[in-house]
């Protein structure tokens, strides 16, 4: 929105403005719950348009969007165990595997 168009306005319609339309909305308090800051970011995130805006900014610049992407998706998270954990090996011995002298004669095709 232009400056000449934000000058002219009511300080209700201002407020409905800096609001985006969605005072309060779950995402800006949710990102204004980790920091102020992350707030005015997903005020900014409505003010554009939202999913739609940035669908249509991802459109016309995708490398960028999927570099951001990239960056932005949580890493992998270390799986803490507080439990207790049982391990049961069982050592029994394979008869198939007593035939040394089989296995040394058998015959083999090769796979191309």
């Amino acid at each position: 929105m232009a400056y000449d168009q934000l000058a002219q306005m009511s300080p209700q319609e201002l407020t409905e403005v800096e609001e985006g339309c969605t005072p309060h909305s779950e995402l800006r308090k949710r990102m204004a719950s980790q920091h102020p800051i992350h707030g005015e970011f997903a005020k900014a995130y409505e003010n554009l348009g939202g999913t739609v805006g940035l669908t249509d900014w991802a459109q016309d610049n995708q490398s960028s969007f999927y570099k951001l992407w990239a960056r932005l998706a949580p890493a992998p998270q270390a799986v803490k165990h507080s439990g207790e954990l049982n391990i049961s090996l069982s050592l029994q011995r394979n008869p198939h595997l007593d035939d040394f002298d089989g296995a040394q004669d058998a015959d083999f095709d090769e796979v191309p």
